[in-house]
Parts: structure tokens; C-alpha cells; sequence
């Protein structure tokens, strides 16, 4: 999973080209310590430690397993020879999901009522052959505000029983002022409820 998100990182910070060697370096720099613990075993348990005995070995090896199990494809440059990883599309949306799981906390809302509002008023005003493509839109935008809404419900509904829990009353109001705050009202209620009408 780590090697799967620092490649997702590196694709978004690379214009989206990766080169193998350059990804195996960077397993080997930005993983060193998960790679001097990772322990390499057969299916039977036979410990394969000795065959790859070095931070450089392992990282060439979850590169390698990476493309055997499919969630890379090496491509060769006709040019130069030089390795690029290409990721499947399948692969893609698989390590976002993981990607935005291990980084929930950082994810923003946005403003899905505003932009879909604002948007079909103006189709509406001036029709033109873009009018389906917004209707697309909309949808899919009031697809993913329905999701909002139910992630806040469900979150509030997480923390009202994590307080239930809680015996201390220094732990419910940390609980509530800090990680409620900034998890919860700030990220997803007070931005719903100051720039989105949901009503409308």
C-alpha cells in the first residue's frame, strides 16, 4: 500500500510520467525503513531473506511484483530504451480510493449546490448544444452531494457514539471543540451550510 501511494504521488507530481528507476530509487529513499523491515516469504513460509538481502534488492522486487500482479505495466521508449510505469485505469481508481482513505482528513468540501445552480441557470438563460452535457453534470454533482451529506450525517453519528465512550469530561470537550471541530463542522457542515443552499 505504501509503494502504491508514494507511485500515486509521484504521477501527480511528475505530469504523470514515472520513470521505473526513478520509482525504484524512491522506494528505496522515501520507504528505507518499511523496506529493512519487510519480510519476503514463499507461500510455503521458506524465507527468501538471503536472496534479496538489500534495501535495493526489495524495492526491485515490489516493482517487479507490482507489474506481475498487474497494478503496473512497464512501457520501454523506443528512443532510448528508458522503463516508464503506465497504471491501468482499473489500478488508477483503485489507489485514488486508498490514496483519499489514508489522506480523509485533508479532503475538502466543495461547492457542488453553488456551481450546479449557477450552471443551469445559465443554460437555461442562453441554450445552446452544451445543454445535455450540463445536465450530465448536475447529475453527477448531485450524485456526489447526496455522498456529502451522508458522509456528515454518518460522521456525526460516529463521533455522538465515540463521546458516549468517553468518561472524562477534559476528553468529551477535546473530543468536541478539537476533533469534531475541524473533523466534522469545519470541514464539511460550516462549508454546506455557509456557501451551499442546500434547500435550493
Amino acid at each position: 500500500v505504501s509503494s502504491l501511494i508514494l507511485l500515486y504521488r509521484m504521477i501527480n507530481e511528475n505530469d504523470m510520467v514515472v520513470k521505473k528507476s526513478e520509482f525504484t530509487r524512491s522506494l528505496k529513499e522515501s520507504l528505507n525503513d518499511c523496506l529493512n523491515s519487510f519480510s519476503i516469504e514463499e507461500e510455503e513460509g521458506e524465507s527468501l531473506e538471503n536472496s534479496f538481502p538489500t534495501i535495493a534488492s526489495k524495492a526491485s522486487l515490489i516493482t517487479r511484483r507490482l507489474e506481475e500482479t498487474g497494478w503496473i505495466v512497464i512501457d520501454v521508449d523506443g528512443e532510448n530504451l528508458e522503463e516508464f510505469i503506465v497504471i491501468p485505469s482499473y489500478s488508477i481508481k483503485t489507489i485514488s480510493s486508498i490514496f483519499d482513505i489514508v489522506n480523509e482528513s485533508s479532503e475538502g468540501y466543495s461547492s457542488l449546490v453553488h456551481t450546479t445552480y449557477s450552471e443551469l441557470v445559465i443554460e437555461d438563460n442562453a441554450k445552446d448544444e452544451f445543454m445535455y452535457a450540463t445536465l450530465v453534470r448536475a447529475f453527477e454533482n448531485t450524485k456526489k452531494l447526496r455522498i456529502d451529506l451522508i458522509t456528515l450525517s454518518h460522521s456525526i453519528k460516529i463521533y455522538q457514539n465515540r463521546l458516549n465512550q468517553l468518561y472524562s469530561s477534559n476528553e468529551v470537550l477535546h473530543s468536541y471543540y478539537d476533533n469534531y471541530k475541524e473533523l466534522i463542522s469545519d470541514r464539511l457542515y460550516h462549508p454546506l451550510k455557509t456557501f451551499d443552499s442546500v434547500t435550493r
